[in-house]
């Protein structure tokens, strides 16, 4: 492979000196036999497009109406995600004795997992597969493998760096290497990222988690504490979930986007290539977005876009300690249950 140019910088997580996880500029390490690989995928114009989607989709607004710049007020974005769930996949493969090729395997896989995910991420993605067939995870396996319209540039990348695209896509499709569990498991390093990346949103409590230190104590789990850092990240989760995610105010704001998002397909004014453009584009375009922004307009977008009631599953997530704490039990020991709930709307309340 060339030399890159100067235009291809180094990702954050090449800086050698290590530190905190840090959720603006994830740093975990440096293997630089990959860095090349990565940089030129991260500055390909379908990895860039990341920079411009919420992590938490819709929910990025209501938790923070106004960011300004501050750590403690910022928005995240599926690029930031991306560039984490990666820097975590550099701490296994520090920690491991993977083959090189699959070194690079485990890199590209994790760096291009959500490199499919629309505008406003989940929250409008349920909407697009509705009426279109489609959602992030097969627009992310036909940006790899280069199908159905998107450029071949990253499956050329892939191929010229010894990796086979069609060995990512199984990788993400659950049938290729799992890594110690790291892309099939419940404790996987998308949902290790992402969910302590939500808790930074509020003051949580922090009990001493960290992606990296979650991931060290999934991969040694003969070390003490391990079994408890790892419960204790499952916690996490449900906390997200029932105080965020599938709160109310989660519900019903999602909720809206998505009402809205029906309505402007059945419209014919949103069209399916609107799946892979960025958020800019989506506010750019369609004021009703603009205008869901804006808490005085909910109760009259409530009236227009959704029922009096809203159906949704609540999901609780919960460790059963009867079962041993290995790679092999965990979709046993980690569960989740779900139950149906209903969300009236008062209009009253709806500014």
């Amino acid at each position: 492979m060339p030399e890159l140019s100067v235009a291809e910088q180094r990702l954050p997580f090449e800086n050698s000196v290590k530190k905190a996880y840090d959720f603006i500029s994830p740093d975990t390490g440096d293997l630089d036999v990959q860095n090349i690989l990565l940089r030129r995928i991260a500055n390909t114009a379908a990895f860039q497009r990341l920079r411009d989607i919420r992590f938490l989709g819709a929910l990025d607004y209501l938790l923070k109406p106004q960011p300004n710049g501050k750590t403690s007020n910022q928005r995240f974005t599926r690029y930031q995600h991306s560039i984490g769930v990666a820097a975590l996949a550099k701490l296994y493969l520090q920690e491991s004795y993977e083959h090189e090729l699959d070194q690079s395997l485990c890199l590209a896989s994790a760096l291009l997992h959500d490199i499919g995910h629309p505008p406003l991420s989940h929250t409008i993605e349920q909407i697009f597969e509705e009426y279109f067939g489609i959602n992030h995870h097969i627009a992310t396996i036909d940006a790899i493998l280069g199908n159905n319209g998107h450029s071949s540039e990253i499956a050329d990348l892939l191929s010229r760096s010894g990796v086979n695209p069609q060995s990512v896509a199984d990788v993400l499709n659950g049938h290729g290497k799992d890594f110690n569990g790291f892309f099939r498991g419940p404790i996987n390093f998308d949902t290790i990222e992402g969910i302590l990346r939500s808790r930074q949103y509020f003051k949580m409590q922090t009990l001493g988690l960290s992606p990296d230190r979650v991931v060290k104590a999934a991969f040694h789990r003969e070390f003490p504490g391990s079994a408890s850092t790892v419960d204790a990240f499952w916690q996490c989760k449900d906390d997200i979930y029932f105080t965020v995610i599938r709160s109310p105010n989660g519900v019903f704001f999602d909720a809206l986007f998505q009402g809205i998002t029906r309505s402007l397909i059945e419209s014919g004014d949103l069209t399916v290539d609107y799946f892979q453009r960025s958020e800019s584009v989506l506010f750019k375009n369609f004021d009703l977005y603009r205008r869901a922004l804006d808490p005085s307009n909910w109760a009259h977008l409530a009236k227009d876009h959704l029922p009096p009631a809203l159906s949704y599953q609540q999901r609780r997530f919960y460790v059963d300690k009867s079962i041993p704490f290995s790679v092999e039990s965990d979709r046993a020991r980690y569960k989740q249950s779900k139950q149906s709930a209903t969300l009236a709307l008062d209009a009253t309340k709806l500014s």
